[in-house]
């Protein structure tokens, strides 16, 4: 394996296998001082199989058999549960997603680890010469979620307290994917230029000039938990004058990070505007979704209101 890349391959001027074999491995990966993540793989070999245990379908997306010598045919697929939107080929073994259109199809869900996506434990056999050979794997259709939407409207706490995490929505149709992965961007104002708002991908974590200010979780749980260690900032915004009523406010836009799955890329958005008060040592959050949009790539304000800056680049 490389360890800079975490690329697994066969090493080189070592003979070839010549049976089947198959065993789990544990890769551990570095991001961060303190900080690592661990992830089990299969590594397997067979006369006939496929790309991988867990096989992604979209739309137009096909996926090829891997196997040794001539003389293959008579391929069959059997899934359980039955899904309609997956075929075979008899003669090649090349397995393609079908658009089942308006057609009602049956409802399929893979529970555990794949958190109940649309999808099934599937076989494919298929003959060489004389003999029946066999492969399985786990069929996924990634379907993610669309909309990602908070009951909250406006939550108010004190530096140096956590409110409780709000959870989003849930969503009531059966197989769709939940989102794991999140990003966040701010545009300040109230304070000077060199106030920077930061998102660290590592924590989930969101910075205001190096202090945490909101996270959120796999889950998409949003906690709202200003440090205490704020209160210097809003000295040296009193001290510079920048400020008349030593007021900060951060326009956010939460949005689902790119997925790492293939060709799927979706993109949900939530606004959060935070106002800190020198006063009353406390801050004001609220959602205001509808008055971002997405521009191409770029962040601004709905029509009617002032122009934002590119927060995502």
């Amino acid at each position: 394996m490389d360890s800079t890349t975490g690329t697994i391959s066969h090493m080189s001027g070592r003979s070839k296998p010549t049976e089947a074999f198959s065993f789990e491995c544990e890769v551990t990966a570095h991001q961060a001082a303190g900080v690592m993540l661990a992830s089990s793989v299969t590594v397997a070999a067979d006369l006939l199989s496929y790309s991988s245990a867990t096989l992604l379908f979209h739309a137009h997306g096909s996926e090829a058999p891997l196997t040794t010598g001539t003389g293959w045919s008579n391929f069959e697929l059997g899934c359980a549960p039955e899904v309609a939107w997956l075929t075979v080929s008899a003669a090649t073994g090349v397995l393609s997603y079908v658009d089942q259109g308006s057609k009602a199809g049956g409802i399929s869900a893979v529970d555990d680890k794949f958190y109940s996506q649309d999808g099934a434990v599937c076989a494919v056999t298929a003959w060489q010469g004389h003999k029946k050979h066999q492969v399985s794997f786990v069929a996924i259709r990634p379907r993610p979620w669309s909309t990602l939407e908070y009951d909250f409207s406006a939550v108010a706490v004190t530096m140096g307290e956590e409110l409780h995490p709000f959870a989003p929505k849930p969503h009531t149709q059966q197989g769709l994917m939940k989102p794991w992965a999140y990003n966040m961007a701010c545009g300040v104002s109230g304070a000077g230029s060199q106030t920077k708002f930061s998102f660290d991908r590592v924590l989930s974590m969101g910075l205001l000039a190096g202090h945490p200010v909101v996270e959120i979780s796999m889950e998409g749980e949003i906690t709202v938990a200003p440090a205490v260690s704020l209160g210097e900032l809003f000295d040296a915004i009193v001290a510079s004058g920048s400020a008349g009523k030593a007021s900060l406010v951060l326009f956010c836009l939460w949005a689902l990070h790119e997925t790492a799955i293939t060709r799927v890329r979706k993109l949900n958005t939530l606004t959060i505007s935070v106002g800190f008060w020198l006063a009353a040592k406390s801050f004001l959050a609220g959602a205001m979704s509808r008055d971002w949009i997405l521009w191409g790539s770029t962040y601004r304000r709905a029509p009617g209101t002032s122009q934002v800056a590119r927060l995502f680049r």
